[in-house]
């Protein structure tokens, strides 16, 4: 179970998000990660930049590592007719400083009857050191191709329900060979309140 709260004024957003492990793991029954996220978005014109600091407090079961750390990010979106362009870095500056991760895509939100429809396709890349940490191969690399498609419902005026999915594929060959789930399909429900 993942349970996240936000709280947003002005341009400023953060975010407190967690895991609690449910299945039957070494660490069922308690939280094995607690992200804060700050977040801060600013238009103009028909260009969206967004500067964002993450802290991961993690705890791993014993004897395994995964240190605490933390990122800063930016993402520089532009509105082109019905879709919007962007691109995103994300840069250790804690556990694994040299570590980078970047992508560019395309991105749609729209309305269809009642439902808001939010959708992008994107690729991506990574520094040697990245994938390093995070896959295996100390390799600067084209990581992945990926989409997702979701469909938020309103069930009333404060209640909606949001079906998605998720897909990415790695397409760097030895990056594939390191990983047992080189291609991820997602697939979920979320119920949403606001307030």
């Amino acid at each position: 179970m993942q349970p996240s709260i936000f709280v947003s004024k002005y341009d400023l957003t953060l975010t407190v998000w967690s895991n609690l492990v449910l299945n039957n793991e070494p660490q069922r029954g308690t939280v094995n990660e607690t992200d804060i996220i700050l977040e801060y978005s600013k238009t103009r014109g028909k260009w969206v930049i967004e500067p964002s600091f993450f802290a991961y407090l993690n705890r791993p079961p014993l004897g395994q590592s995964d240190p605490v750390t933390s990122e800063i990010s930016g993402k520089v979106s532009r509105e082109a007719g019905p879709v919007k362009i962007y691109t995103s870095h994300t840069f250790d500056i804690q556990a694994y400083r040299g570590s980078w991760f970047g992508d560019a895509g395309v991105a749609y939100e729209g309305q269809w009857k009642k439902a808001n429809i939010v959708s992008s396709a994107s690729a991506g890349g990574a520094s040697s050191k990245f994938n390093e940490v995070y896959i295996g191969p100390a390799k600067r690399a084209f990581n992945f191709l990926g989409g997702d498609f979701s469909l938020k419902y309103p069930l009333g005026s404060h209640l909606s329900v949001r079906p998605h999915f998720e897909f990415s594929r790695i397409m760097d060959e030895r990056l594939r060979r390191a990983l047992r789930t080189p291609t991820v399909w997602n697939v979920g429900l979320a119920l949403g309140m606001d307030f």
